[in-house]
């Protein structure tokens, strides 16, 4: 059960939007920090970024539409657990890879060419290999919520034991302090 004791359709659809919107939404802040070390502006927020981070916001919202469609059911016959069709699904996926998972990985890429620093490079690495596997558990989340094909389910498990490695690794590649 999503929301255990909430049983007022409308409300829990909300909720249930919500909390979808803003998962969803939080690997842009990724992309920006990527573009702000290529730009070597660490901590500022250009106008084009801006733009970007609004146009995939306006962008995620527009889900909704499907949203509305019955794109996704949440009551007493699904015993509360949402179930999304196949459309609300795909528009969540390829929003979500266009403007984030596309952006990280070529970010990354460019960024770890331009350090010099075996060092820098390894720790890099860590940091992509955390992102990544986040993403995977976010997708294979999300993909679970259409379907419960035993793919889809295995992947959801594997990706949820690797939750603390993943995290433990971005930490370990940008946040702990360099000796």
């Amino acid at each position: 059960m999503t929301y255990a004791l909430l049983t007022h359709e409308l409300v829990v659809l909300i909720l249930n939007f919500l909390t979808n919107y803003l998962i969803a939404f939080a690997p842009i802040f990724l992309v920006l920090f990527n573009l702000n070390l290529l730009k070597k502006r660490v901590g500022k927020l250009n106008t084009l970024q801006l733009i970007f981070l609004i146009l995939y916001g306006i962008l995620l919202f527009l889900k909704i539409i499907f949203f509305i469609d019955d794109g996704v059911k949440i009551n007493a016959t699904t015993q509360w657990f949402p179930e999304w069709d196949f459309e609300y699904l795909i528009y969540l996926l390829s929003v979500k890879t266009i403007f984030t998972t596309i952006p990280f990985i070529l970010s990354s890429i460019k960024l770890y060419m331009m350090f010099e620093h075996k060092i820098l490079r390894q720790r890099w690495k860590y940091f992509v290999i955390g992102v990544i596997g986040l993403i995977f558990y976010m997708d294979f989340n999300f993909s679970n919520n259409y379907t419960s094909h035993p793919l889809v389910v295995i992947g959801l498990y594997l990706s949820i034991l690797g939750i603390i490695p993943y995290i433990s690794l971005i930490y370990y590649g940008v946040g702990k302090q360099l000796a």
